[in-house]
């Protein structure tokens, strides 16, 4: 548990060394901000969740133009209005990264914002578990259809 433990610190604090910031946009003082530690588990999917206050500052496109700022921004995305806030991005490229303002470069619970939308299961939303629940659910209604039955 220990090597365990070191092995985590070790790759972590290699992976925190690593984050810099590109300052592609040192005029709207926003970068791709540093979120080692975090997968993402939504497979071939790309996406994105925003602050509230960033909901309209992405937009979305149809071509592979490379954004401006590569490093945390899928290439299919435009930043369209300064980020105030944040904005989580992950794709199967990139993994799972965060733009943001300048304000909150050294604030490292932000991260926590994009862990439960880089973290959640692909497709519909639905947990891991779907296929066990509708399992067990499709037992019971035939043990239930059998009971009633004799």
């Amino acid at each position: 548990m220990l090597i365990q433990v070191l092995v985590f610190f070790l790759l972590y604090r290699n992976t925190y060394e690593d984050c810099n910031h590109n300052h592609s946009a040192v005029e709207d003082h926003y970068d791709c901000g540093c979120c080692p530690g975090i997968s993402n588990n939504n497979g071939q999917v790309v996406g994105f969740h925003c602050h509230k206050d960033d909901q309209n500052s992405i937009l979305r496109f149809a071509s592979d133009e490379e954004s401006a700022f590569a490093e945390c921004v899928p290439n299919c995305f435009e930043i369209k209005y300064p980020i105030q806030e944040y904005c989580c991005f992950w794709s199967p490229k990139l993994g799972c990264t965060i733009l943001v303002n300048e304000k909150y470069f050294s604030n490292k619970d932000l991260c926590n914002n994009c862990k439960y939308f880089c973290q959640r299961t692909t497709g519909d939303g639905r947990s891991s578990s779907y296929p066990q629940k509708l399992i067990l659910l499709l037992s019971l209604l035939l043990i239930g259809c059998n009971y009633f039955q004799n």
